[in-house]
């Protein structure tokens, strides 16, 4: 470990695990770092000449005494099945070849695969069909707003519109809501469309009055026209009938969310309550256990003074004592000597 310098190693990944901390990766290659050196050391131990059988007894024995230090590769590393496992393993050099000439195809055909481009068109009415938001967004209500003002401004006698711009506000007109289309600026009137013109080489044979023109009358409409009318206007009512379900649904789902919005605000304004009354009662045990404590401390030093009192009484009361013992001595001293001068005077 130490001619080959994997100190280094450790104390560079040590530093990256620093900053990179957060990082799980970061453990991982630390692990798989400390195992790569660790086989690159057996292997250059093996390669001395030493026997692989006398090497792993010492990995043995070492592994069960000592514990391994952080900043350092030591011989007893854990997993050390695995390094047995790569010191009986003797991959021959036709395998390693084998497995390049392998591995470079593969690596070609992912390199082609993956460089190849496709560009994709979608159509804008599928792209209509597709979106099922709830109303635009504020970018798309700024888009119409700026057009719908362009074509409100623009005189209508010599209107000029462009059709990719009418086709965009009816697009984002439907997408908006109820309340955004009353917020946002009026729909524009444009006029209709001017009809087709004939080709300039088949012009119409004018009538004249009072003669008859060669223009034939047309044809009677057939029954399966009238049908195909019929079931044209059906299909516009129901479209019609649809749009305003819709529109109910969505005026339905935007009153059903402000009943829950008002369900949530009350709910919120109940625990708020709760917690105020919470926070009351707390502040009033609060001051009762304050009290509490305030009247246990009177009463202790109530007592301490009594007692106090009491001690001073006591020993008022033994120094009296003792003062009155003191002056019953002094008596029997006195008597003591009277008789004693008695007795000697009868003596003398």
């Amino acid at each position: 470990h130490a001619q080959q310098k994997h100190s280094i190693d450790i104390v560079f990944i040590e530093l990256i695990q620093i900053v990179f901390w957060f990082n799980p990766f970061i453990y991982l290659i630390k692990y798989s770092i400390k195992l790569n050196h660790e086989f690159l050391a057996d292997q250059a131990v093996l390669k001395k000449g030493i026997e692989a059988s006398f090497y792993q007894n010492i990995l043995l024995a070492f592994s069960s005494e000592a514990a391994t230090p952080i900043l350092a590769n030591s011989i007893n590393y854990s997993f050390i099945k695995k390094r047995f496992t790569v010191m009986k393993t003797h991959t021959s050099k036709r395998k390693i070849w084998i497995k390049s000439l392998i591995i470079l195809p593969l690596l070609a055909v992912l390199i082609f695969g993956f460089s190849s481009r496709e560009e994709i068109e979608k159509d804008i009415n599928s792209l209509k069909e597709i979106t099922t938001q709830k109303g635009a967004t504020k970018e798309q209500i700024k888009e119409y707003n700026t057009l719908a003002k362009k074509y409100n401004n623009i005189s209508k006698d010599p209107m000029r519109i462009n059709s990719k711009d009418v086709s965009r506000l009816k697009y984002l007109y439907d997408l908006m809501t109820i309340k955004q289309r009353e917020n946002a600026t009026p729909f524009p009137n444009f006029p209709p469309p001017p009809p087709k013109k004939a080709p300039s080489n088949e012009r119409a044979p004018k009538a004249v009055k009072g003669i008859d023109s060669d223009i034939p009358p047309p044809p009677p409409v057939s029954p399966e026209m009238k049908e195909v009318k019929l079931r044209k206007l059906k299909e516009q009512e129901k479209a019609k009938k649809t749009k305003i379900k819709k529109d109910n649904l969505v005026i339905r789902s935007e009153e059903l969310d402000l009943k829950k919005e008002e369900k949530e605000l009350k709910r919120v304004a109940l625990l708020v309550k709760k917690e105020e009354n919470r926070y009351k009662m707390r502040k009033l045990e609060q001051e009762k256990v304050s009290l509490e404590r305030i009247e246990e401390r009177n009463k202790i030093q109530l007592k301490r003074i009594e007692e106090r009192k009491n001690s001073q009484n006591n020993r008022l009361l033994e120094a009296e004592k003792r003062k009155l013992k003191q002056k019953e001595r002094q008596l029997e001293n006195g008597e003591k000597k009277n008789q004693e001068i008695d007795k000697q005077k009868i003596k003398a």
